[in-house]
């Protein structure tokens, strides 16, 4: 059985979203600031309450930790969607990356 492009993107929607951001430690050093963007690569699936995860790393690039964060929003095919998330930083975390877990289709 063949499936439409829109079923393939509703079925597997972390290939089709791509995460960047930056990320600051706030003035009292016991959260990170992640500003960022995540862009819908999908021609016709709209995405929503998308689950990034982060993972906080030394200076050795040594992962510390991991946590998922949940960005309740919209995410339109072809589009690109900014987020803020305010996270608690562990002891000794110098550095963060991003990726997306998983998304519900809209």
């Amino acid at each position: 059985q063949v499936m439409t492009i829109e079923e393939t993107e509703r079925q597997n929607p972390a290939q089709f979203l791509n995460v960047e951001g930056t990320y600051r430690t706030n003035f009292w050093g016991d959260k990170m600031v992640v500003e960022g963007n995540i862009n819908n690569k999908a021609t016709v699936a709209n995405y929503k309450d998308v689950v990034v995860r982060v993972f906080f790393l030394i200076d050795t690039d040594t992962e510390l930790q991991r946590e998922d964060y949940v960005i309740y929003k919209r995410f339109p095919a072809h589009g690109q969607t900014q987020f803020e998330l305010r996270v608690p930083r562990p002891n000794a975390c110098k550095k963060i990356n991003l990726d997306i877990v998983r998304a519900t289709p809209d």
